[in-house]
């Protein structure tokens, strides 16, 4: 069962939301903690759907300050005003509730353990303890994922009492388990959760219903379906889940591509083992980790070892092997910019801003197809190691306007998401401006080119042809290089106007 979470804090809101739940949603979460003293009878008459009241205290998670006898009114009004379900936590006073509601006909209640800070040290013990509470429906343990590795934990825990009375609740919160959401009813769980959309999440690394039965189709998932993954930190603007997926969807394959934050690089140490256990195919790797990354890889292709970083990793269930593909799917979109001019990257002097992963990747390929590389960056050591291994020259960034070149390619996060030039103004000119960032769609660095009559390319045709790439690394198949293109487009659209 998918339970949609509703958490508005407008009355009339959560009324509009409650009484038009999609189908797909077997019960409403409504959390009554962000609405203050409410009667719950406004909200729910005429519900379409069965409805879960929680009124969760701040120190699990919510936003409900009052006393546990005033928390106790609220739930008890819940339960007068026609709730299935009453969602408490463990060891509250107002857990008693689940004994005082064995007499009440049609409600059931849901016991909880939230942990905000990791993961639970004994499921199974923790779990006994709860199903012994008389009268209760469902036991809910819902730990913090702090490494990947602890969705296995969830993943066996669940497994174990799969047919277990009562039944289990079970997923990791933060945004490295959201894997563990979109796996929780294959692995076993009674229910998963899900937000009505971006920004009106109950918890960390809740996916939207939308997403869930859309994007991850997780109706459609079963014990043959496989998965790549994105690794990477922050992730919450990647558009690579919809663009490999709507792949996936069109060529009709079983597969999944995920979101899998890994907050510190502790976490590159268990890529052979969660890859092995949870049946992941392939990874993407994003920033900051493509260079750390090749530490922990088995075998790496002679141009991403070249390069000094991996965006992607392929496993064959025992080996990890790395790649390369920002360099040619960058260097690709670029000739197609030129192309446009009549003119070919062959005899050009191209400044690349940087000297991370990206960097990296566009130097070696701008190289390779006959180029002068000028490597301007911040931290001097490895810009001017970068400069050396294409044959280029390096400068600082508060120099590079002194420079001649054709081409300008910035491969830092600066400008992402924020008015922000990664050089001055001086330093913008060429032929044509590249931009590796692809959202927002037009940077602060596009927008000056723009202004000075320079040609511009922002990063999505990057990013689109470097995951057209990785999906045949993944999957053996050419990938459909168009849908992947509007998926990425469409995607882009929502992050911006989310903003």
């Amino acid at each position: 069962m998918i339970i949609l979470s509703l958490v508005e804090r407008d009355v009339a809101e959560m009324r509009r939301e409650i009484l038009s739940a999609p189908e797909k949603a077997g019960a409403v979460e409504v959390r009554l903690d962000t609405l203050g003293r409410v009667d719950p009878t406004l909200l729910f008459e005429g519900a379409p759907r069965p409805l879960i009241a929680t009124c969760r205290r701040k120190a699990d998670g919510g936003f409900f300050a009052g006393s546990e006898k005033a928390r106790r009114e609220v739930l008890w009004a819940a339960v007068r005003a026609g709730a299935s379900y009453i969602d408490v936590e463990q060891g509250t006073a107002a857990a008693n509730l689940a004994e005082d509601l064995v007499s009440a006909p049609g409600v059931g209640v849901i016991l909880s353990h939230h942990d905000l800070d990791g993961m639970p040290r004994d499921l199974d013990g923790l779990y006994r303890r709860m199903a012994r509470v008389k009268g209760i429906k469902a036991v809910k343990i819902v730990g913090t994922a702090r490494a990947p590795a602890d969705m296995i934990k969830v993943r066996d825990f669940l497994q174990r009492h799969r047919r277990a009375s009562p039944p289990v609740i079970s997923f990791c919160s933060g945004a490295t388990g959201v894997m563990s959401r979109i796996m929780a009813l294959e692995w076993g769980s009674w229910a998963t959760y899900a937000s009505a959309g971006f920004g009106r999440e109950a918890a960390p690394g809740q996916a939207s219903l939308p997403d869930l039965v859309g994007m991850y189709r997780i109706e459609d998932i079963d014990h043959d379906t496989r998965f790549a993954v994105v690794i990477g930190s922050p992730l919450a603007r990647t558009l690579s889940p919809a663009i490999h997926n709507a792949a996936y969807h069109t060529d009709g394959l079983n597969s999944r591509y995920i979101p899998m934050e890994i907050p510190d690089r502790r976490g590159l140490r268990d890529l052979r083992r969660i890859a092995r256990q949870l049946k992941i195919r392939g990874f993407s790797v994003t920033a900051p980790y493509k260079i750390p990354v090749m530490r922990h890889l088995d075998v790496i292709e002679p141009l991403a070892k070249r390069i000094g970083a991996v965006n992607t990793v392929v496993c064959d269930g025992k080996r990890l092997f790395g790649f390369n593909t920002d360099a040619s799917g960058g260097l690709a979109a670029m000739e197609e910019a030129l192309s446009t001019m009549d003119r070919t990257v062959e005899g050009l002097t191209v400044a690349i801003v940087g000297a991370g992963g990206s960097a990296r990747a566009m130097a070696h390929a701008t190289a390779r197809a006959g180029a002068s590389v000028v490597v301007a960056s911040r931290n001097a050591a490895p810009g001017r190691a970068l400069a050396k291994a294409v044959g280029g020259r390096h400068v600082t960034l508060s120099h590079l306007s002194r420079e001649r070149y054709d081409v300008l390619i910035n491969c830092t996060p600066v400008g992402m998401g924020r008015e922000a030039c990664p050089v001055t103004r001086a330093a913008i000119k060429g032929i044509l401006v590249y931009d590796v960032i692809y959202t927002p769609e037009t940077t602060a660095l596009l927008r000056q080119a723009r202004g000075r009559g320079i040609a511009t390319l922002g990063g999505l045709e990057m990013l689109v042809r470097q995951a057209a790439e990785q999906y045949t690394l993944f999957t053996g198949r050419a990938a459909p290089l168009g849908v992947m293109r509007e998926a990425a487009r469409l995607a882009r659209g929502r992050v911006e106007t989310r903003g």
